[in-house]
């Protein structure tokens, strides 16, 4: 054999390689929560610590494209003013459902503070990040609500970040994240920011 046509089978044996390390990352990173997987203890879905395992993992990766979604209840602190935090802690819940009701198999939400939460999507577009962020925007919006109080509503205000929009690595993503999601506490609350300029409606 050749040296040229050996030097390119060992570069094709090599890309393919890479190309499996990456398939298996991203398959990770994204896997739905197993025993193992540290839990938020209160709503079952990933905690801090798994949210930022999960982000050094997709580190790891060169050229992988992804989104990062922040996500905060608008206004929570008034409901666990008024109907103190046994109610709170049942809403945070319901939220954590409609989060993972309104995203993929296999991609990754995660508890990060308190009323805040991370979605973290591999492999998809812009266009498609933010039909997923509008349908659990809208989810959120109109929850009911009424077996604790007629009167009680909640919104959110999602910041949504590519990889695609940084040079740096995901907690780079994750700060723009948050950005966009100060400009939609900004505009108003209830709304997705960033992807695309216009609020959801």
């Amino acid at each position: 054999m050749r040296a040229g046509s050996r030097l390119l089978q060992a570069v094709s044996c090599l890309a393919g390689a890479v190309r499996r390390r990456d398939r298996e990352i991203v398959r990770t990173a994204g896997a739905a929560l197993t025993e193992d997987t540290p839990r938020d203890a209160l709503i079952g879905i990933g905690n801090r610590r798994h949210l930022d395992d999960s982000l050094r993992t997709l580190g790891m990766l060169d050229s992988r494209e992804y989104v990062i979604v922040m996500i905060d209840l608008d206004h929570f602190k008034s409901i666990n003013d008024r109907f103190f935090h046994v109610v709170g802690n049942k809403v945070l819940v319901r939220i954590a459902q409609e989060i993972v009701a309104g995203s993929r198999p296999g991609d990754l939400a995660a508890r990060y503070s308190g009323e805040e939460f991370v979605l973290v999507m591999s492999d998809i577009d812009d266009t498609a990040a933010r039909t997923v962020c509008d349908r659990i925007c809208r989810a959120i919006h109109v929850i009911d609500w009424s077996f604790y109080s007629s009167d009680l509503t909640l919104t959110a205000s999602l910041g949504l970040a590519s990889s695609t929009e940084v040079s740096g690595g995901p907690l780079d993503v994750l700060s723009l994240a948050d950005r966009y999601l100060y400009l939609a506490k900004q505009a108003g609350r209830d709304c997705v920011m960033g992807a695309d300029p216009r609020p959801a409606s």
